[in-house]
């Protein structure tokens, strides 16, 4: 709830002064996006599990063709745009993900910010089920999930709200839809795979609608938004034979739950002391530089000036006190600041493994 109540571009804290956390996490997703899903080189094979297939020639050869069409395919895609956000949530929140839809023939993948959806895991700690709420523009829902029949709109899957404030133009008012995605529980794997017989399900609804009922609070909430008759009207009901979407966490030997546990949440405290020292570092810096001053009161009504190449004048009764002095006669000990600084730093970089990435 908190992620989604951001205003768009937004920055949330502005007290970060000390960046080695960030350039940290761009060598953590460099590294990744390198190592792991480099676009610039072959970074997975398919081959079969029998050995002696793999090695038949002709055999070597169609999975060589079939690994190049599949590389290729993710390059037509978004793919390698989409995984580096995906290493910087993985690297934050210790999860990220991925809605894998498909657009005019292309895979386009879709990244999800951790906290605007909810996952449900089975036994085995797979995510089985995905459940996330989005925002749309009357004219985004529509041709999104509008369909035409003679040229004209079909409104048969949309509430009569939406319908109104598209045709009173009112294109810019949201619009709150809920998306889930599950395993079919209709599924026949003995008959053929078409239409909806397919192992994942995915439904799309205006909130309020397919049911009526939503939660928020323990509150029953936008029942009362749509018409019965409109309840069970699905904006999209599709399925699919693979998972559309991929959710990543850290091994684990328990079902823990996703972001509790990352390189930012060990790091935090050493983020926080970073901070911490970089702002006293600039105020010792501060009084280095420019000094409060401490003097006799006689020097009070005195011209007194710090400009180069001027002087003080001092009477005989100032210069016996010690004349201008700064108030803190301390030694800020910038060196040994700087040194517990550079090995924060080191410990921050381990913690984001970018001294090995």
């Amino acid at each position: 709830k908190w992620l989604l109540s951001q205003t768009p571009g937004e920055r949330n804290n502005q007290h970060i002064v000390d960046s080695t956390h960030v350039l940290s996490l761009r060598s953590y997703v460099a590294g990744f996006l390198e190592g792991n899903t480099s676009a610039s080189r072959p970074w997975f094979r398919i081959f079969s599990k029998n050995d002696e297939l793999n090695e038949n020639p002709e055999n070597k050869s169609w999975l060589q063709h079939y690994t190049n069409r599949v590389l290729g395919c993710l390059t037509r895609s978004n793919f390698y745009n989409a995984a580096g956000g995906f290493y910087y949530d993985f690297g934050v929140f210790n999860t990220g993900s991925h809605y894998i839809d498909e657009i005019d023939g292309n895979l386009f993948f879709h990244n999800m910010d951790p906290g605007s959806y909810f996952v449900i895991n089975n036994g085995f700690g797979e995510a089985v089920v995905l459940i996330r709420e989005m925002s749309f523009s009357v004219k985004a829902l529509v041709d999104r999930y509008g369909k035409k029949k003679n040229g004209k709109w079909d409104w048969s899957n949309f509430s009569t709200r939406v319908r109104t404030l598209y045709e009173d133009s009112n294109y810019s008012q949201m619009i709150d839809i809920v998306h889930i995605v599950k395993e079919n529980e209709n599924f026949n794997p003995d008959e053929p795979q078409v239409l909806l017989n397919k192992k994942w399900l995915s439904c799309t609804y205006e909130l309020g609608g397919s049911g009526g009922q939503y939660y928020q609070d323990g509150q029953e909430f936008g029942a009362s938004l749509i018409d019965d008759k409109e309840k069970e009207i699905y904006l999209n009901k599709s399925a699919s034979k693979r998972k559309p979407f991929i959710i990543g966490k850290s091994d684990s030997n328990g079902n823990f739950e996703y972001g509790e546990k990352g390189p930012t949440l060990d790091a935090l405290g050493l983020i926080k002391s970073l901070n911490k020292k970089a702002i006293g570092k600039d105020q010792a810096l501060e009084q280095m530089l420019r000094p409060p001053l401490q003097g006799p009161a006689s020097l009070k009504k005195s011209y007194i000036t710090t400009a180069p190449n001027s002087y003080i004048p001092l009477d005989p009764s100032s210069l016996s006190q010690k004349g201008l002095r700064s108030v803190f006669e301390i030694n800020p000990a910038i060196e040994h600041l700087v040194k517990d600084v550079s090995d924060l730093r080191d410990q921050v970089e381990k913690l984001y493994y970018a001294d090995y990435l």
